[in-house]
């Protein structure tokens, strides 16, 4: 199909000679270097190859296909610029297989920035998948960009609205967009973790067709639980346990962790995809040993997301101030222990937190056991988490 004839911009010629470059050099990677695969793929591994992003283009490279495939665009950030595609196997933007040509129809929005990004599919949340699934459904490509302001996110445009935001908003100024289109414009505008967002609380569990959230009957209530499932299709969350190096757990136990992981992670604004499986030592926490300290700390994670990041704190507050705290009346020597969370090792609990930590009575043997795996944990070979690291706290099922 041919292209609309179009001023060429100056920067043009220059985009197609990088774009092109990239091939050879992510082509002689997977041969020679990583057994004709193309996951791992880092752009510090094609500098050994000999390609180096062009100063003012913005070079978006997805692999998928388990590894077996990949693709990419390029534009130059500056008016007028051209976008060109190159796909490795299937039909891309109207371009085909094997060729560097220019996309059709265009991006109505220029990248945010210039730069380059590899996003493996199994690494990150398929946005192909949830284009098809909002467009199965009733939610509007309006309430996304509303909702996708919320959401955390770059802001190079040196607005108070995120760049992916921003790009939304211009995709549909400028006429009837597709799905994809309008998501791809997102996260090459710094969107990953607003779609991330938005297929938490769109799609759900995919059980049903993607529709508006309802809004909560009373807005001083408990928070909106989370899905009890997400849909591997568009999480790949069968691909990222696999990934997972923590031999003490079984296969179905990754896949649980990974899944609790990105639920909390999303909900919290943060990039839940490489993090979710050994980027971040993860604290876990399960209903089967200590159900109540676990459930605990789900409740006070749906209160606070942020609480999902913590630091340690050694030595640890003192837990003195909990004696006489109302929240803790029921405590009782080996029977009820009051349970803070954040735990009083991390630099977010102590009586003095802002927000305050999250109190309860429960079963002290239960608390003392997670207390103990806490402790465990700090000095596992793997976590080694010293005073002021960071740690992730899971509770799972």
């Amino acid at each position: 199909m041919a292209v609309p004839a179009q001023a060429a911009s100056p920067y043009d010629s220059a985009t197609q000679s990088s774009l092109r470059n990239l091939v050879s050099a992510v082509q002689s990677w997977s041969m020679f270097d990583n057994d004709d695969r193309f996951d791992g793929l880092t752009v510090a591994a094609l500098a050994g190859w000999g390609w180096r992003p062009t100063g003012g283009t913005y070079t978006e490279i997805v692999v998928e296909d388990g590894g077996r495939s990949w693709r990419a665009t390029a534009q130059d950030t500056r008016a007028g610029a051209t976008e060109y595609t190159y796909s490795l196997l299937a039909p891309v933007n109207g371009v085909g297989p094997g060729s560097v040509r220019a996309s059709l129809p265009q991006p109505v929005a220029l990248p945010a920035a210039a730069g380059a990004v590899v996003l493996d599919v199994g690494d990150a949340i398929d946005a192909d998948r949830l284009a098809r699934a909002f467009a199965a459904g009733t939610v509007t490509q309006r309430m996304v960009c509303e909702m996708s302001v919320l959401s955390p996110g770059t802001h190079y445009a040196r607005s108070t609205v995120p760049d992916h935001a921003l790009a939304c908003e211009t995709a549909l100024a400028g006429g009837t967009v597709t799905w994809r289109a309008l998501l791809a414009t997102m996260l090459r505008s710094g969107g990953r973790i607003a779609l991330q967002q938005l297929a938490l609380d769109l799609i759900r569990d995919g059980s049903s067709p993607p529709a508006p959230p309802v809004p909560p009957t009373d807005p001083d209530g408990p928070p909106r639980p989370l899905p009890p499932t997400l849909p591997d299709n568009i999480w790949e969350i069968v691909r990222k346990a696999d990934r997972v190096n923590a031999p003490q757990l079984s296969d179905e136990e990754k896949i649980v962790v990974v899944e609790q992981c990105l639920k909390l992670a999303a909900n919290a604004g943060k990039d839940a995809m490489a993090r979710c499986t050994g980027q971040t030592p993860i604290f876990l926490s399960g209903r089967a040993d200590v159900p109540q300290p676990t459930q605990h700390d789900l409740d006070a994670l749906l209160g606070n997301p942020d609480w999902l990041s913590l630091n340690r704190e050694a030595p640890p507050h003192s837990r003195e101030w909990l004696t006489d705290h109302p929240s803790c009346q029921d405590r009782l020597d080996c029977v009820r222990d009051c349970d803070e969370f954040p735990f009083a090792s991390t630099q977010q609990g102590g009586g003095a937190a802002s927000p305050p930590v999250s109190l309860r009575t429960l079963d002290w043997q239960q608390n003392r056991e997670q207390g103990r795996k806490l402790g465990m944990f700090y000095g596992a070979p793997g976590c080694d988490v010293a005073h002021g690291d960071e740690f992730w706290v899971v509770p799972a099922a």
